[in-house]
């Protein structure tokens, strides 16, 4: 399944969709919907209410509807994290440093 799902994503970059906007998500959400069976799908379309494929659209017109929360959908770290570093203290606890929270960032 995962060999499938990344072929697919693959696919969908080489038809030049971007995960940013409403079609990008629309490819995404119908590969994890593929991927979804049985059980795990029918709680899914129960939870949202509707099938994964229709919410492709739901980042969008919640900024359209609440345009102060856009700065929310994206995370900026200064400086920017990198695997090689590690993250937070000796034992890779992440640690507030007082200004993770500032412009937006999701840090604290």
């Amino acid at each position: 399944a995962r060999s499938r799902a990344t072929w697919a994503c693959a696919l969908a970059l080489l038809r030049g969709a971007s995960a940013w906007v409403r079609s990008g998500h629309e490819q995404i959400n119908r590969i994890a919907e593929g991927l979804m069976h049985g059980k795990r799908k029918d709680q899914v379309r129960t939870m949202l209410h509707q099938d994964l494929f229709e919410v492709g659209g739901w980042e969008l017109a919640m900024t359209g509807k609440h345009p102060r929360t856009e700065v929310l959908h994206w995370h900026h770290q200064s400086p920017e994290w990198t695997c090689s570093q590690g993250i937070g203290d000796s034992e890779k606890h992440i640690q507030c440093d007082g200004h993770g929270a500032e412009e937006g960032s999701l840090f604290c």
